[in-house]
């Protein structure tokens, strides 16, 4: 055999091995499901939180709050999701085990898929959510507001799909995109009739 070809299926055995050793033997699809899930919660979690520690018992009584109270509680949630997705950036980054990793990496992209999925009402200016309450409180554009949170989630995705090998980056994103589909159809359906304001 050739030098040449003996090099070539060398690198393409090794590559294949990479990705094989990275890639975890079944796809671990409930775990994803959950973490988007808590991911999703979380950022609801961060409203409920802060609203519980600035509110006074006379605006959770009569629904009649003060503007910097509820700048505070408006922001807890946006704020959440940022810094869960940056510090899910780190926990992949970190993660030598094949399954922390495309969980770490899952949770980048779940924070960053609640802000694909606001982003068309926010930039028509139809929507009722967090970037217009700030917007207005703020006196700036929701639609900047956007634009900044969507530059760090497709920072933090582009950065974490990198990590993984070419061999294994199409399975683990084939995975984390089935998982997120399948949490915004379920919480779509499920969080009104729970409740949330999703």
């Amino acid at each position: 055999m050739p030098n040449e070809q003996r090099v070539g299926l060398e690198t393409n055995t090794a590559t294949q091995n990479t990705a094989s050793s990275e890639v975890p033997a079944a796809p671990p699809l409930l775990l994803l499901l959950v973490l988007f899930w808590l991911s999703i919660l979380g950022h609801e979690a961060a409203h409920f939180g802060v609203g519980a520690l600035v509110y006074s018992s006379d605006e959770l009584r009569t629904g009649i709050v003060r503007s910097w109270p509820q700048l505070l509680v408006v922001c807890a949630g946006p704020v959440s999701t940022m810094l869960h997705m940056t510090m899910s950036v780190l926990g992949a980054r970190s993660s030598q085990n094949a399954t922390w990793k495309l969980a770490w990496s899952s949770l980048v992209a779940s924070a960053a898929s609640r802000i694909a999925i606001v982003g068309y009402g926010t930039l028509r200016g139809t929507a009722i959510n967090d970037e217009q309450t700030i917007g207005r409180i703020l006196g700036i554009s929701p639609r900047a507001i956007w634009c900044l949170e969507a530059l760090v989630a497709v920072a933090c995705i582009v950065y974490v799909a990198r990590m993984w090998s070419p061999g294994a980056r199409p399975q683990i994103l084939q995975w984390i995109a089935v998982s997120v589909v399948v949490g915004w159809a379920v919480t779509l359906v499920a969080g009104p009739l729970l409740g949330l304001p999703i």
